[in-house]
């Protein structure tokens, strides 16, 4: 059996050049969840004292530890934002009642451009312009 070794810096080359387009398309996959990744890195670096903690009341148990810090987590996520969407909803609804008056009878033009649109459309020029 004949192995034909060529040049081996064309292979380095080829090489070199594939594995710099894997990067380059591997970054590109993961571009949009950098952000998350990264506050996914603050948060279990800043609870692990908790998760060591929870391991030692949970008799070493890594599962039933993760499962409980999983829940906490989610839970200090998702409750502080559900009160927030809650207080968006009740001053959507102040807002909603207070403009909707105006919305139903319209709303007046400010003085300096009712001046200016009258002046531009005059009822004489406004046939005209239909007329085209």
């Amino acid at each position: 059996m004949q192995t034909n070794n060529g040049a081996p810096w064309l292979r380095h080359a080829i090489l070199i050049a594939a594995l710099a387009l894997v990067l380059v398309l591997a970054f590109a996959v993961l571009r949009p969840f950098i952000v998350a990744l990264i506050w996914a890195g603050i948060l279990s670096y800043a609870s692990w004292p908790a998760y060591v903690r929870v391991r030692r009341w949970c008799r070493n148990s890594s599962m039933a530890a993760s499962l409980i810090m999983t829940l906490v987590m989610t839970a200090a996520v998702i409750a502080p934002t559900g009160l927030l969407v809650l207080l968006v909803r009740v001053e959507l609804i102040e807002v909603y009642r207070d403009i909707e008056p105006q919305l139903s009878h319209g709303l007046p033009l400010p003085d300096s451009l009712a001046g200016a649109v009258h002046a531009v459309l005059e009822p004489a020029h406004v046939p005209v312009w239909l007329s085209q």
